[in-house]
């Protein structure tokens, strides 16, 4: 493995609760269909790019505790720009004032200069140390970049069995707040099961749901729900037989993120067919919006999609972390700017960036 190829233009993804992660450099080849495996999956948040599966000139899978002795750990420090909370404030008001039960604004802290090959070794250093469930990923190339921990699955498939989750209410790891007896966090939470259920009963049955959890991810804790289902078997024919075809495997990815992306998670609820336009109403624009969308790795047997949150990007100006809020009939504009700064310092901390 050439260290410096790989953090001049790379990839990296770890399934949940895996000790491995797979890892890819070289030049990457964009397209709208599977090349080859691994098979890597990014888009925006709209789901507006023409071609989402990317594959790399080489990859392979290490242990994270090989891979992180091949990088130099150097905690940045930077600079850090809030978001205008009067921004946020004007979010919060069309929320309020919209028809919607639940809304997720976004909005971005931002560092000036792009990130440097140094800066990402250490930060993806720092991410291969976390011992919390969830999902390391990231691409990059010389311009741009994301890279973050993510404690949300939009689906996985393995074993011919599919799961999803629904991840919502937040607070503090060390708040002496029980989720799961707050009547705003639970309501919230329920908005985002409901909203997957419905969203399932188009192309699934049997779906059944675990009971709702508590779970303490590092700093933030959050409620936790997990869904399975039993596809329909237009679909279900699909995942039987992909390893068969590219083209069955593309239509059963396309086809699950179509009617899952995005959930009341990051999304909006009831959910209607002009979401786009509506979201844009409330999330702080950059230049490609990829906060929020699905990101993932299809293996031949197997294909995790997780939801590109907790991280860190940049181009060639400067850095972001964004965050996000459900917004409901009850929450609290102060309580809600609160918990979108403990998000984003949660990320900080992972990604082992200090603050002058």
């Amino acid at each position: 493995m050439d260290v410096n190829k790989f953090l001049n233009s790379g990839a990296i993804f770890s399934k949940a609760g895996s000790p491995k992660v797979i890892i890819s450099w070289g030049q990457a080849v964009k397209s709208s269909k599977i090349k080859s495996y691994p098979s890597y999956y990014h888009t925006d948040f709209y789901l507006e790019e023409a071609s989402p599966f990317v594959n790399y000139e080489n990859n392979i899978i290490l242990d994270k505790s090989d891979l992180r002795k091949k990088l130099k750990e150097i905690n940045p420090v930077r600079d850090w720009l809030l978001p205008e909370k009067k921004i946020f404030n004007q979010y919060f008001e069309k929320i309020k004032k919209s028809n919607f039960d639940k809304m997720v604004p976004i909005v971005y802290e931002t560092s000036m200069r792009p990130l440097l090959a140094d800066e990402l070794s250490s930060c993806l250093f720092s991410l291969l140390s976390l011992k919390h469930e969830g999902s390391l990923y990231g691409f990059w190339d010389q311009q741009k970049g994301i890279i973050g921990y993510t404690p949300e699955v939009l689906f996985k498939i393995e074993d011919n069995c599919f799961e999803t989750m629904a991840l919502a209410g937040t607070a503090s790891a060390d708040s002496s707040k029980n989720l799961l007896e707050d009547a705003k966090e639970m309501h919230e939470h329920g908005l985002v099961v409901e909203d997957i259920k419905r969203q399932l009963s188009a192309v699934a049955n049997k779906i059944e749901t675990s009971q709702t959890k508590e779970v303490v991810l590092k700093s933030l804790k959050h409620l936790k729900t997990l869904i399975s289902a039993q596809l329909d078997s237009g679909l279900g024919n699909q995942l039987n037989n992909q390893l068969g075809s590219k083209k069955k495997y593309e239509d059963l990815v396309g086809s699950m993120i179509k009617s899952l992306h995005p959930t009341a998670a990051l999304g909006l609820f009831p959910r209607v067919e002009s979401w786009k336009p509506e979201m844009k109403k409330i999330r702080q624009k950059l230049d490609r919006e990829i906060y929020g969308a699905p990101f993932g790795v299809l293996l031949e047997d197997s294909l995790e999609i997780a939801v590109a949150i907790r991280n860190l990007q940049w181009d060639s100006r400067q850095l972001y972390i964004g965050s996000g809020c459900g917004v409901v009939e009850q929450s609290d504009c102060g309580k809600e700017w609160t918990e979108l700064v403990l998000k984003r310092n949660s990320v900080k901390e992972s990604i082992g960036m200090k603050e002058l």
